[in-house]
């Protein structure tokens, strides 16, 4: 599959933002997440990351080899216990670098590896020179151990060589089937016979460049960055090589380049010593800054890993990874003047932000304005009849070219909706009750709905002329209007439904039907009965909320903060399951708008995200991956991942444990399983681990499923066991 199908989240949001030098953080970014020693249990510098087939996760670390199976870091220490700089995965094997020592580690059947060291494959009179190895490469069956003080080392497999003349090697990289070396003291070179030349391009075109510092490649692309005249790209179908533009060249001397990357052939990311990463759009010249005002854990970026649209970034303090194949982009204000954002809406090519300090506006150049006279506690935004409401702590406001123009009442409002069937009508819920709002050809008005002088913090019309109205602690009314909204003729409480004290309900309306959410039940109204009853068609969504509803399906949320979206059926498409829409959720107010067809607005605690209706429809169709069993332990013992039926001995059964990984999923996975055999079980589990306790003797097949994926797309991973007799 190729890189560029997980880049269409990266293109979103180069056409969001507006970027230019200088840089402006306050932008949408991919979903970041860091990691830091309370999660992996090592030192904080990682000088150099890798990624198996497997999705495993490879750390050289100051303490040693880190691996992260996507659910449990483990640490291993070289027999010297000195720091790993550099790491490459290739095969079956995870080749590191050190001090004067590197070799290789292999899996074994018990889940964790082993060290070979390759330095005795050295001629006894080799005498190291403070060496240490900062990267490894692998070519044409061979590995290249680089240090730059020494120089390039090449294992065959069998024995090592020396290249000769290959100190000052700072980077190497695999184009066009040929090893690049970018020298600082001899330039742009190749490997040929385990020799350097010049690097064979097109000497025409190329500059005569003597201190490389950075060489990257994907495809027909090579860059290359030089001390002296800063970056340069290599087209090899072209036939031509460019200068980055001058602003971009002093950024990056500025910043410090350090490591250099694709993500496509359009696309380049820089990780520098000062500033965290750059992220470069060759066809616009344009730059895009991530760093720890974004999200990320550090701004000192010492390695740089892309994999199955997931950037892996080992920093000086710590490691993130970025996620380039998730369908959001998040809006995050660094100023700490938002406030905790209650709503979103997209107005006239704009984002405004409702939050408890006032209404903010987000232009083109993502500059956060606060809207004059707007200071206080923002409930909802309403967009009526293509105007812009404000339902604020002091009352309605309506905002035209980004200033208020006019201001309807000064009494405390939730929600503005449309009164059915008339022009410029509308009804309000309020602190103090319900309040009817008209527009004549001047200005605003509103009067207070008569016999209501209760809090009513949602209306929903049953009719055009009876609403459902909602008190926090009084639970739900039932109201029939006059023909003019002016007064109410009937009024009933409901505190109650089948024992439910009616707090905190929330009511909505889905194909005109009367829906109420309470203790995560779904109940609806039955009008010939006049009662509340259980909503057959939504028991399959207890304990999820509603947070909105169109015309083709709605979006739930449960307990923690899972969202799922449902089809105009009632079937389930997908599950929104992101730790940074977790993290950043407004628990009981969430909602989701819509921008335009296909694309959406969360509100977040501090700024919004954004994504994309066709990206979480078509998650569906991607690969999924059968989970994986790492180890397999008793308390006393380890037992082989690899037999096809485990022999497990009667006393180690009374408590065995698992570790699950699933490949690519990092975190979060929520698993369940079911045992078939003398004893059967099934339960749900989380964290990739699995005891099972005083099972008895026999014959056992263990299912193992992944429950963050749809149940109709999920692989189950089977392992066939013996318990035997006591």
């Amino acid at each position: 599959m190729k890189i560029a199908l997980y880049l269409r989240t990266y293109a979103l949001f180069v056409v969001l933002m507006s970027v230019c030098l200088p840089l402006n953080s306050q932008s949408f970014n991919p979903e970041i997440e860091n990691y830091s020693i309370k999660d992996y249990n090592a030192d904080n510098q990682n000088w150099g990351i890798d990624v198996d087939s497997d999705g495993v996760v490879y750390v050289a670390n100051n303490k040693g080899l880190l691996m992260y199976t996507g659910e449990v870091w483990k640490l291993f220490e070289l027999p010297n216990n000195t720091i790993v700089r550099s790491v490459l995965v290739d095969q079956n094997r995870i080749y590191t670098g050190s001090y004067e020592e590197f070799g290789f580690w292999t899996k074994n059947s018990y889940g964790g590896i082993k060290y070979t060291s390759l330095v005795n494959k050295f001629d006894a009179s080799h005498d190291f020179t403070n060496e240490q190895f900062w990267q490894i490469t692998s070519y044409k069956e061979k590995i290249f151990f680089k240090s730059i003080s020494g120089g390039i080392y090449v294992y065959d497999g069998d024995a090592i060589k020396y290249i000769e003349n290959s100190v000052d090697t700072f980077d190497m990289v695999v184009y066009q089937n040929k090893l690049i070396i970018g020298n600082r003291s001899r330039g742009l070179l190749q490997v040929h016979n385990d020799k350097l030349i010049p690097y064979r391009g097109r000497e025409d075109v190329l500059p005569k460049l003597d201190s490389i510092n950075n060489v990257a490649s994907v495809g027909e692309q090579l860059f290359f960055f030089d001390l002296k005249n800063g970056g340069f790209l290599y087209n090899s179908t072209l036939k031509k090589a460019k200068s980055l533009p001058k602003k971009i060249n002093l950024f990056l001397y500025k910043s410090i380049l350090n490591k250099a990357t694709f993500l496509d052939e359009d696309t380049l990311i820089f990780g520098t010593i000062k500033e965290g990463l750059i992220l470069y759009n060759i066809k616009l010249n344009t730059l895009k800054q991530i760093n720890n005002i974004s999200g990320l854990n550090n701004n000192t970026v010492l390695d740089l890993k892309f994999k199955q649209g997931l950037l892996w970034v080992a920093l000086d303090n710590g490691l993130s990874k970025i996620n380039f194949k998730s369908p959001f982009l998040f809006y995050k204000d660094d100023t700490g003047i938002l406030g905790r954002v209650y709503d979103v809406v997209f107005f006239k090519n704009k984002y405004y932000l409702a939050s408890n300090t006032g209404v903010y506006m987000l232009s083109k150049t993502r500059e956060l304005k606060l809207i004059d006279n707007t200071e206080g506690h923002v409930w909802s935004l309403d967009i009526i009849n293509n105007q812009l409401f404000v339902n604020h702590n002091e009352g309605s406001f309506v905002i035209n070219s980004d200033t208020i123009s006019e201001k309807i009442h000064s009494d405390g409002v939730y929600r503005m909706i449309k009164v059915p069937k008339k022009k410029n009508q509308y009804l309000q819920s309020t602190y103090t009750g319900i309040r009817l709002v008209r527009k004549n050809e001047k200005s605003w008005y509103s009067v207070s709905v008569k016999n209501i002088s209760f809090l009513v913090n949602k209306i929903v019309f049953e009719s055009d002329s009876v609403i459902w109205a909602s008190h926090p602690y009084k639970g739900v009314f039932r109201i029939q209007l006059n023909k003019n909204y002016t007064e109410a003729l009937k009024i009933k409480a409901y505190e109650k439904i089948q024992n439910h004290n009616l707090y905190q309900t929330k009511i909505c309306k889905i194909n005109d039907t009367i829906l109420f959410y309470n203790s995560g039940l779904w109940f609806t109204y039955l009008k010939n009965k006049d009662s509340i009853v259980s909503y057959e068609r939504f028991q399959k969504f207890n304990n999820k909320a509603l947070i909105s509803y169109g015309d083709k399906g709605g979006w739930l949320i449960d307990k923690e903060n899972r969202i799922t979206y449902f089809d105009e059926n009632y079937l389930e498409i997908n599950q929104i399951d992101m730790s940074e829409v977790k993290r950043r959720s407004v628990s009981g107010f969430e909602k989701i708008k819509a921008q335009n067809d296909s694309l959406r607005i969360i509100n977040l605690n501090d700024g919004f995200a954004l994504f994309t209706m066709n990206e979480i429809e078509e998650k569906d169709n991607k690969e999924v991956k059968t989970p994986i069993i790492n180890r397999i332990y008793s308390k006393n013992k380890e037992f082989s991942i690899n037999e096809f039926k485990l022999r497990i001995p009667y006393k180690d059964a009374q408590y065995l444990s698992f570790e699950i990984s699933t490949p690519y999923l990092y975190g979060g996975g929520k698993y369940s399983y079911n045992l078939y055999g003398k004893i059967n079980q099934n339960e749900l589990f989380n964290k990739g681990k699995l005891t099972l306790q005083n099972l008895a003797y026999g014959d056992y097949v263990l299912a193992i499923k992944n429950n963050s994926i749809k149940e109709k797309i999920s692989k189950i991973k089977e392992l066939h066991f013996t318990v035997l007799p006591p």
